[in-house]
């Protein structure tokens, strides 16, 4: 009977302290991010782009884009966000390909971004990528290679 007293008290201290230190890590992540409110946007009337969430910190951030399209124009293809530090210069785009899109559809989107001292964004529309552009790496497929590269390792071990 001691053994299960002593059991289930010590299982109460760790979810105490799994929830307490839960509490304080998500409590001090929150506090140091600071909200990105200066966004330009021009578009034109090809998408609707509403900000949901537009976050900061020393490092990075992360927006967070509800896009809708409204027209069907093969001008707009690319939607452009260009990140600029305080003397005004560019320190990084970054590039979404909403062409799943149909005209009325819309689509949430979530950028993180790592630009050190990013003061504004401004969100515009291009025609094509430029060469230097590289399309994000799938995340799906990081599984695979990771287990290939364990089986190699193992192999050559």
């Amino acid at each position: 009977m001691k053994r299960i007293k002593k059991f289930i008290m010590f299982l109460i201290l760790f979810l105490l302290l799994y929830f307490f230190v839960d509490y304080v890590v998500n409590n001090m992540i929150d506090r140091n991010y600071e909200e990105l409110t200066n966004i330009s946007r021009d578009v034109g009337q090809v998408y609707t782009i509403d900000i949901i969430k537009a976050n900061k910190d020393i490092s990075g951030g992360k927006l967070e884009l509800n896009i809708t399209r409204n027209l069907n124009v093969e001008d707009a293809k690319y939607i452009k966000i260009d990140f600029y530090n305080n003397k005004d210069e560019c320190i990084g785009s970054r590039y979404i390909d909403p062409t799943s899109l149909n005209v009325g559809d819309n689509k949430s989107i979530q950028i993180d971004f790592s630009y050190k001292d990013v003061e504004r964004c401004s969100i515009t529309t291009a025609k094509e990528l430029p060469e230097n552009t590289f399309k994000e790496f799938n995340k799906g497929y990081l599984g695979i290679f990771v287990i290939i590269g364990l089986i190699t390792l193992c192999y050559v071990l």
